[in-house]
């Protein structure tokens, strides 16, 4: 097994774990969905600057931003925005595994129009990852139909994260890789900053700026940073299923804390996608030879 391939599944993993706490943040800090996606992106570039600093690589993320990173951190502010905003309008179930065809549809743009091939079983794995997709979106109808308007915030979050991966899967850049990373953050977060100042922020208590800081750290700088790792050292095939674990983290979560029960069709689609995860863990800690993309200096 070889090492850097480990280390990418398990980042892919924990990314995965990470951003699927947000939806659960987002709603027990009531507080609105521009707010909560600047302090997650503006707090972890934060956590990174500071970790940078800790461990003596603060030199290698000071050059300057690229304009992959600056059109990357404008898709990271979109796709969270849209993906909180949808959480106000729909059931987490359904806002996140809209923008979870995210990454299946990410490969399959790979495969056909960026060279990056997918093998047999790779594509299987898609495919099935996208079966259930189907399954549940199907087994959503009443709720999508009752509420076009959350059902919209998912497919617009859907499109910025696809446009996410695949600029940081094939942007080509000069710049280290925690360089990117914290322009992208920073990037987010200034574009949104407007909004905040212009906006009526409803944080009022201390408990809320804590739910800030808990986002920032989490979702922000351990999910973005360890997804961004992870893409650009897995083929788009093996990132596509492995990231199917955030809907089983957000709908495990709002199940326990929001009684968001699952139907018999949810349920099967959801199962599905587990089993698919954890096979493509399995298999893809098992492959010799990590996918990188040119931009991994």
């Amino acid at each position: 097994m070889n090492h850097s391939v480990l280390i990418a599944v398990i980042a892919a993993a924990g990314a995965a774990v990470s951003m699927g706490t947000i939806g659960l943040m987002a709603r027990l800090s009531e507080v609105d969905s521009v707010t909560v996606t600047f302090y997650r992106l503006a707090f972890g570039a934060l956590f990174l600057w500071l970790f940078l600093a800790l461990t003596g690589q603060m030199k290698s993320a000071l050059s300057k931003p690229t304009k992959t990173s600056i059109l990357s951190g404008v898709f990271i502010a979109a796709f969270i925005l849209f993906y909180i905003e949808a959480m106000q309008h729909t059931t987490i179930l359904v806002a996140v595994i809209t923008l979870y065809a995210a990454p299946p549809v990410a490969s399959l743009v790979s495969h056909f129009f960026l060279n990056d091939k997918l093998s047999r079983a790779a594509l299987l794995s898609v495919m099935i990852a996208i079966a259930g997709f189907i399954l549940v979106i199907q087994g959503s109808g009443d709720e999508i139909s009752h509420d076009t308007t959350g059902f919209l915030f998912s497919l617009a979050s859907m499109s910025c994260y696809c446009l996410f991966i695949l600029l940081n899967k094939f942007g080509k850049s000069a710049a280290s890789e925690w360089s990117n990373t914290a322009w992208q953050l920073m990037t987010g977060s200034l574009i949104l900053l407007p909004l905040v100042l212009l906006g009526d922020s409803n944080i009022q208590h201390s408990e809320q700026w804590l739910w800030m800081l808990l986002t920032g750290l989490i979702p922000g700088f351990l999910g973005l940073t360890l997804a961004v790792y992870a893409i650009r050292r897995l083929s788009s095939a093996s990132y596509a299923t492995i990231s199917y674990l955030e809907p089983v983290t957000a709908l495990i979560l709002g199940w326990i804390v929001f009684s968001e029960h699952l139907n018999a069709q949810q349920m099967l689609g959801a199962i599905v996608i587990i089993v698919n995860s954890l096979f493509e863990l399995y298999m893809s800690s098992k492959r010799l030879v990590p996918v990188t993309s040119p931009a991994v200096r």
